[in-house]
């Protein structure tokens, strides 16, 4: 399938072979799997056979494409140069697509440390601290400030963990089905090109 990178990518390499726009469009919009954007190229298309230009096409799919692009385009339109422009935008989707797989593979084994640090944590919850409470209870010492906040959270844990297990599976979910779609998308490009490191990789 063809992601939004690789559809910039081809888009300008049709326009610079002599391709139309809406031709470029139209292969774009059969060789897309992903749902969302597709509608988006098809309305694009259908606007630009409406008289629209590119950029007001683009700004008008309510975030599909960030504002960056949409004024690029602008820009490429109004001095001639949209074929550059293009192919500079292509340039630097690929480069942030590269930028988020080598953030997937570094925060492979950090995730799977959570997952066991969670696990054994569960089990200390569930199975060690409740035995632990009961020793303290038997006894009339004051206990220390720390000691009372952890066995309030295990006390938490252990009466609210339906709930607790429901939010840990449904927000993940959320989350990923809401950063799927082009206001998600949109707005996960904004949100990595400010942080400081990636930012200033991915711009470059």
């Amino acid at each position: 399938g063809v992601g939004l990178g690789s559809a910039w990518g081809q888009l300008a390499t049709l326009r610079t072979s002599g391709a139309w726009l809406d031709e470029s469009l139209e292969i774009i919009v059969k060789e897309t799997e992903d749902s969302s954007f597709r509608s988006s190229f098809i309305d694009v298309k259908e606007r630009l056979a409406g008289g629209s230009s590119f950029a007001r096409a683009l700004d008008a799919q309510g975030g599909a494409f960030p504002e960056m692009y949409c004024r690029m385009v602008e820009a490429g339109e109004e001095t001639g140069t949209l074929d550059s422009v293009m192919t500079r935008l292509a340039e630097y989707l690929e480069a942030r697509d590269r930028v988020y797989e080598k953030v997937k593979t570094a925060l492979i084994y950090p995730t799977l440390m959570t997952l066991v640090g969670v696990a054994v944590l569960s089990f200390l919850v569930i199975f060690v601290i409740p035995k632990i409470t009961t020793i303290f209870e038997d006894t009339d010492s004051a206990l220390p400030l720390i000691t009372v906040i952890l066995l309030g959270v295990t006390s938490f844990v252990r009466t609210f963990w339906p709930l607790i297990a429901i939010g840990a599976v449904v927000l993940p979910i959320a989350i990923s089905r809401y950063l799927k779609r082009p206001g998600g998308k949109a707005f996960k490009d904004r949100f990595i090109i400010r942080i400081p490191v990636l930012g200033k990789t991915i711009k470059k």
